[in-house]
């Protein structure tokens, strides 16, 4: 296999994990009609996506365990995080990861770099830091990133500073 190709592959597959959740990956995995190979793969990545608290088997006991029990659900669904990744995937003010990482500034949070990392790992990390932030400061994220309180001119405004910077 070329290196191109494995790149790629490995690529799709950050990928898959930074827009799905564990959930979905399980989900999947419980669907009839599945061979064990890819019931296996899909379970795996659901382990990876939770950072190995997917459900399944419990590597210490062997028992079933169900992913509702295992961690208590964040007020903020999976869905809205999918929702934030994909605001930042089709809004042209972020076609590169520079504009994402300037934008998780200019809204406070603290987002650092790293080498290679793609815009839609970098997106899940930003959807990630958005959905920490309690009350206001979580609605007014939300609110510049959908486009409310974030008009063209203060993206003209915003573009001269940097030009002068």
């Amino acid at each position: 296999m070329k290196t191109s190709n494995i790149h790629a592959t490995l690529s799709d597959v950050y990928r898959l994990l930074s827009t799905h959740a564990s959930e979905d990956f399980a989900r999947a995995g419980d669907y009839r009609g599945l061979t064990p190979h890819l019931r296996e793969a899909l379970r795996a990545l659901s382990r990876e996506a939770g950072k190995g608290h997917a459900g399944g088997k419990s590597s210490e006991t062997g028992a079933s365990r169900d992913i509702r029990t295992r961690r208590p659900r964040s007020p903020v669904g999976p869905r809205q995080k999918g929702s934030i990744v994909s605001m930042f995937s089709r809004d042209p003010r972020f076609a590169t990861t520079l504009s994402i990482l300037q934008f998780a500034s200019e809204a406070g949070l603290s987002i650092e770099p790293r080498p290679k990392e793609s815009r839609e790992r970098l997106a899940g990390r930003v959807a990630d830091a958005i959905l920490q932030q309690t009350g206001e400061k979580q609605s007014q994220i939300l609110s510049w990133l959908f486009g409310r309180g974030y008009s063209q001119t203060e993206g003209w405004i915003n573009a001269i500073k940097a030009s002068r910077a």
